[in-house]
């Protein structure tokens, strides 16, 4: 994951550096310290390249679990299913502890366990019967709209607002397609598949 994501955001971001000489030279001035976190992608509020907040997540899930695999390839599940019950604790329990705005403790991180959930359900052949499996869709829809309407109304969404909307409702979506795509009764556009495999 770091040949496939570090490279790329570099070009990318030294890219933006470039124009910002010309349309925003004070990007030029910044601390070097926010300068290190921008390279190293550990800083979600990147005023460069803003969105690379996204790959801040993604490196420190990949992170976290190759550390788990790392540690016992045998139970790896049962590690994660922890790690994740550490996390939801920590972001529950975040503002009591005076640890808010910390990257462990960001609730859009609870995303990555509904994935793992996902993950979990199909390879044990937990999949939805058809009928359920559109009722699945339909409610993933529900929730992925009231999101839209909130967004609409309120402008981005804080981050719980947007696990419990877009998150839940992404989540039950692919949830839902994945089961309708194991019984044949829908299929990927072969263009969706040769770009995600890319």
């Amino acid at each position: 994951r770091v040949f496939r994501i570090y490279p790329l955001y570099w070009v990318l971001l030294l890219a933006a550096f470039g124009l910002a000489y010309f349309h925003n030279p004070g990007l030029l001035a910044l601390p070097r310290e926010l300068l290190v976190s921008l390279f190293l992608l550990t800083e979600r509020n990147n005023p460069v390249l803003s969105p690379a907040w996204s790959l801040v997540f993604e490196m420190y899930f990949y992170l976290c679990t190759a550390v788990i695999l790392l540690l016992s390839r045998s139970r790896w599940l049962l590690l994660m299913a922890a790690w994740f019950g550490l996390s939801c604790g920590l972001i529950f329990s975040a503002k009591s502890l005076g640890l808010e705005g910390r990257l462990y403790t960001d609730p859009l991180l609870l995303e990555f366990g509904f994935g793992c959930l996902i993950f979990f359900a199909i390879s044990r052949n937990y999949v939805l019967a058809p009928m359920l499996a559109l009722v699945t869709l339909l409610l993933g829809a529900v929730f992925f709209f009231w999101g839209a309407q909130q967004t609409l109304h309120q402008g981005l969404l804080p981050p719980m607002p947007r696990v419990q909307s877009f998150g839940i409702g992404s989540a039950l979506l692919l949830y839902a397609l994945i089961c309708l795509e194991h019984q044949a009764r829908f299929t990927m556009p072969r263009l969706l598949i040769v770009l995600g495999t890319i």
